[in-house]
């Protein structure tokens, strides 16, 4: 008898245990702590902390007389990895938008990139695709400076719309002043009443 209550408690105790596929075990962790089991080819190493879909958010700390605070800056990145005693994130698979008071957003994808989250900078490289309104740019790397409200590169830019194609070297984005500056460049303008 007492055989069969052991049997019967060893039973119900190994089927209190969560099945796979249960929800403590979907999803990945955002921010995972480093593996001790040996490494396989292809891991990060042992004293990185990588994961996905990590979110990373910048404001502006002007006072707001108790208004809520909206970002200034955002990047999404796909996955992401944090070296043992760094403070730089490397991210993969970016998608940033920089926030504008009353205009459309700055939208940019990249292949991948670098966010400091003290330093409030993020910098993303490898096919930079920036969307605002109509206006689309193509670069090859674009630098996000929180602190000056400012966007930039000085690499190639090609920036296109409707009625215009323009290929310069360097650009700048001053967010608060609501302008887009272009280095040396060429192209054209097709001039309608919406351009002038």
């Amino acid at each position: 008898m007492r055989f069969a209550i052991l049997i019967a408690l060893a039973l119900l105790t190994a089927s209190c245990g969560q099945p796979p596929g249960s929800v403590a075990e979907a999803g990945p962790v955002e921010e995972p702590t480093p593996s001790t089991d040996t490494e396989t080819p292809g891991d990060p190493p042992r004293n990185v902390m990588a994961g996905r879909g990590y979110n990373f958010r910048m404001y502006d700390y002007t006072p707001t007389d108790g208004e809520p605070r909206d970002p200034t800056f955002w990047v999404h990145a796909e996955s992401g990895q944090l070296a043992e005693g760094e403070k730089v994130w490397a991210v993969q698979g970016t998608r940033a938008v920089i926030y504008r008071d009353n205009e459309d957003d700055i939208v940019i994808e990249a292949l991948e990139g670098e966010v400091d989250k003290d330093r409030k900078i993020a910098e993303l490289r490898g096919a930079v695709h920036l969307t605002v309104g109509s206006l689309t740019a193509d670069l090859e790397d674009l630098r996000w400076n929180n602190e000056k409200g400012t966007a930039s590169t000085n690499h190639a830019v090609h920036l296109e719309d409707a009625n215009m194609r323009l290929d310069a070297k360097g650009l700048l984005i001053k967010r608060d002043e609501n302008l887009l500056i272009l280095g040396e460049g060429s192209g054209h303008i097709r001039l309608t009443e919406t351009t002038l």
